[in-house]
């Protein structure tokens, strides 16, 4: 049994409505899933941990990621052991370094940040056009280790972008110059939409090829993590 709190702006704001539509259908299939929408209201939202999040297998936070920052600081003020709930924590809407997740899973008691802490791509255009998997999570994490794979990976970047996995039949993104344009639909069709954002794509076996030239078999650290 899942129990969902969502943190993200509710009303006018695309995110909050986005999340709970997406989750809801997915409750609405047989999954024991349970939302609280309570919008970045951290009180409401810790108090809805801490009264129903034992209830529960399992309790993902969602937020944006400052938001749930001060969620996990601000816990314990409310008598909550975070380490006590098996968590999982969904954001999106703006990068964050590797220092973060691992800061986010060591204060929350998190035991595979590779797996269980993922940020969201999207945009109000588009809704969600790409996510971080466990794949591209440890992709990244390896890159934050290792400058070589850092260069070889994002040789224009001064700071390590977001490495998302997309499905190119719901958004298809294409590299224009350093732009990242994007072509899907919504509530209404966009074609070489500009964001604009700055980056890149790079294909799977690229992607693979270019990890192998560091010297690392992406599979073998996948099955060691």
């Amino acid at each position: 049994t899942t129990l969902g709190i969502i943190g993200f702006g509710l009303g006018v704001w695309i995110g909050g409505i986005f999340t709970y539509k997406n989750f809801n259908k997915i409750a609405a299939k047989g999954y024991p899933f349970s939302l609280i929408p309570t919008g970045p209201n951290k009180d409401l939202f810790l108090t809805s941990l801490k009264k129903f999040g034992a209830l529960y297998d399992q309790v993902i936070l969602m937020g944006y990621p400052p938001f749930i920052k001060d969620i996990i600081d601000e816990a314990p003020a409310y008598g909550i052991d975070l380490k006590k709930y098996s968590l999982r924590i969904f954001m999106a809407a703006e990068e964050f370094s590797e220092e973060f997740r691992s800061y986010i899973a060591l204060r929350a008691g998190i035991k595979n940040p590779i797996r269980d802490i993922i940020n969201l791509y999207g945009t109000v255009e588009l809704g969600t056009m790409a996510h971080e998997t466990p794949f591209s999570v440890l992709i990244r994490r390896i890159a934050h280790e290792r400058p070589d794979v850092r260069d070889a990976l994002f040789p224009r970047k001064h700071i390590l972008p977001t490495l998302a996995q997309y499905h190119p039949y719901l958004t298809y993104f294409e590299s224009h110059g350093d732009e990242v344009i994007g072509s899907g639909y919504a509530s209404i069709p966009l074609i070489r939409y500009s964001f604009p954002d700055t980056g890149g794509v790079i294909p799977f076996d690229t992607m693979i090829k270019t990890l192998l030239r560091c010297g690392i078999n992406i599979s073998k650290e996948a099955k060691r993590h």
